[in-house]
């Protein structure tokens, strides 16, 4: 029998997977949003109870890890050689030290990966300057602005707010543009980048960040932004974020392009892990720059 073969663990997930794969792409994306939903509320609300901190930047330096393996991934199909090992163990050991130090020194910390790569690299003649760019290019895309959420969760004024209203709003705009861009979308966004993308959906994206922003302006004391700012502020905030998102997403459309594949990786509803975090991965520093020339974090 084949179970005999595998663990229960191994023969569920290929269950799982095979059952993914008989649901069209609209069914698998709306499930996989809604799993990846629901275990971000509960990981992000249980890392304000101390033991349960470390597994949030865990699961951020898991998902920073996964996102820059695909990054390199899709550098290796153009015939770079970036070093995956030294970015992803270097990256994993910023986000930690991000977490347990605040004040981590982050001009040293490139100079030292540079320093790293170059080492790496010394015996490695061609293509030098294309591994190395890609190696560092991929700490500074993915690295760096996913660490900014450990100080959006983190931070002294009401803990959890920033982040979900982040996740909310990102992810809204997300929704709002694929959903409008596949039913009624009719004028290409990006033709050569993104074919399905539309500027239709890319409207309705921003609308849709305007509004979850400035349902957010109206919460409850727990889940408002309204001590920090008015109305107006907020819908603009929302629509930044809404436009950066989407930025974001055709970023990460012109690697893939380049590399000649639709997805970052083959993960059912998702593509990859990097397809789940392209815009969040521009919109992180939006948000922790505006909050801190407000003077919030």
């Amino acid at each position: 029998m084949t179970f005999s073969k595998e663990t229960g663990v191994k023969a569920a997930g290929r269950q799982v997977h095979n059952m993914l794969r008989t649901l069209n792409n609209f069914q698998q994306r709306f499930l996989a949003t809604l799993f990846s939903i629901c275990a971000a509320g509960l990981i992000i609300f249980s890392s304000h109870f101390s033991p349960f901190q470390l597994l949030f930047v865990a699961v951020i330096a898991a998902v920073q890890a996964r996102a820059l393996w695909e990054y390199y991934g899709l550098c290796l199909i153009k015939g770079l050689e970036p070093n995956r090992l030294l970015s992803i163990v270097f990256s994993i050991f910023y986000v930690l030290c991000h977490y347990f130090s605040p004040d981590f020194p982050l001009s040293e910390s490139l100079c030292l990966l540079l320093a790293l790569s170059f080492m790496v690299h010394l015996s490695q003649h061609e293509q030098a300057i294309g591994n190395l760019a890609t190696t560092f290019f991929g700490f500074a895309y993915i690295t760096l602005p996913l660490s900014l959420l450990i100080d959006l969760n983190f931070s002294a004024h009401n803990s959890s707010l920033w982040i979900i209203y982040l996740i909310a709003t990102t992810k809204i705009a997300d929704i709002a543009a694929y959903i409008v861009g596949k039913t009624v979308g009719r004028t290409p966004l990006a033709r050569k980048l993104s074919p399905k993308k539309t500027v239709e959906g890319a409207i309705a994206g921003l609308v849709a960040a305007a509004l979850m922003s400035l349902l957010f302006c109206n919460g409850t004391s727990t889940l408002s932004i309204a001590p920090y700012f008015s109305l107006g502020q907020a819908a603009v905030l929302g629509l930044a974020i809404g436009f950066v998102s989407q930025i974001g997403d055709l970023a990460e459309s012109l690697l893939k392009r380049d590399a000649g594949v639709k997805d970052s990786s083959n993960i059912p509803g998702f593509g990859g892990i990097l397809d789940m975090v392209d815009s969040v991965i521009f919109t992180a520093p939006l948000l922790y720059f505006w909050l801190t020339i407000k003077g919030v974090l």
